[in-house]
């Protein structure tokens, strides 16, 4: 029998339009990644349910995703806010993980006499596919098709004005409240796709990169010294670090060497900035633990590339 992909079907459950129109980007980036995820609109038949952690749900078999605080109860798993892609992406991996223990949601065809073939419901055969870690931190797998295609799909998303289904729209609303809606939920934290930061004591670098990053849908914050970002990355968790080397204070190196020496920074991707172009400072930044290498003044064309490998490694690879 030929082997393939059990679809899981998810469900968004009277979420409110914002968030269901996150996941649902979400769920169509990780489509293009090859992922067997599929919208469903009957509860009754999917294998994972999504659902604000003050909607009541009705009985059901599937695994229920809050969106809520920690405390939230009556539910399988928490997804907290922001809803960023790799939270959001990761939250349904375990779920679709959790559900091959459980029967599928859709209801068995009575058996007859006369065995009349059937494709029965079919537990979840295969959880989702996700390469381990690369041991060495500075290995970002290289970019493939399906990363161009989804990061079309979510540029798509956010600048479109016209769409066959509307998501987020009331049935009467304007064009000109549809251009209004979209530009309002692309300037909210929960429309970005990751969340940087970008450590640089050159104000212009740092403008720089906020519109480089903007652009990718990547929310940025800063810091201006090493000391300052040791602080802001100590009391919240970034998607992916843009590190200067030369800084007043302790420089980049230092700085890479005790964001890597912390548990949960072990796999933050941590792109160095430099105007140094001797490979032995490459190297240099390797040792510390940098994730990759970027020379200033940054180019439009290398910057872009090296989020689209980041962006993959994002979704593929951290856990």
């Amino acid at each position: 029998m030929p082997t393939t992909k059990q679809e899981i079907s998810i469900c968004l459950f009277e979420l409110p339009d914002k968030d269901q129109a996150v996941i649902q980007r979400v769920i169509t980036f990780g489509a293009s990644q090859g992922k067997p995820y599929a919208l469903h609109a009957n509860l009754g038949d999917a294998h994972i349910v999504v659902a604000s952690d003050d909607t009541p749900l009705p009985t059901h078999s599937a695994v229920s995703i809050r969106i809520g605080d920690a405390g939230s109860a009556g539910c399988d798993l928490v997804l907290a806010r922001p809803l960023l892609v790799t939270r959001v992406m990761r939250m349904l991996d375990d779920a679709a993980t959790l559900s091959k223990s459980r029967p599928t949601a859709t209801i068995p065809a009575p058996v007859v006499e006369e065995h009349i073939p059937q494709s029965p419901p079919e537990t979840i055969t295969q959880a989702i596919s996700t390469p381990e870690l690369i041991s060495k931190p500075e290995i970002i797998p290289p970019i493939a098709e399906a990363v161009v295609e989804a990061e079309q799909v979510v540029e798509q998303a956010k600048t479109e004005t016209e769409v066959s289904e509307p998501i987020t729209l009331a049935n009467n609303a304007t064009p000109e409240a549809i251009c209004e809606d979209v530009v309002t939920e692309a300037e909210t934290a929960d429309s970005y796709l990751y969340l940087a930061l970008v450590v640089d004591d050159s104000a212009a670098i740092r403008k720089q990169l906020e519109i480089e990053l903007r652009n990718a849908q990547i929310k940025a914050e800063f810091a201006e010294t090493g000391e300052e970002a040791l602080e802001k990355s100590q009391g919240k968790l970034y998607d992916l670090v843009f590190l200067d080397i030369i800084m007043p204070g302790i420089d980049g190196y230092e700085v890479c060497r005790q964001m890597r020496s912390r548990k949960n920074m072990k796999k933050t991707p941590i792109i160095m900035l430099s105007g140094k172009t001797s490979p032995l400072d490459e190297v240099q930044g390797v040792i510390a633990g940098a994730s990759t290498y970027l020379t200033k003044p940054v180019k439009h064309e290398q910057f872009q590339q090296t989020l689209k490998r980041v962006s993959k490694w994002l979704t593929n690879f951290a856990r």
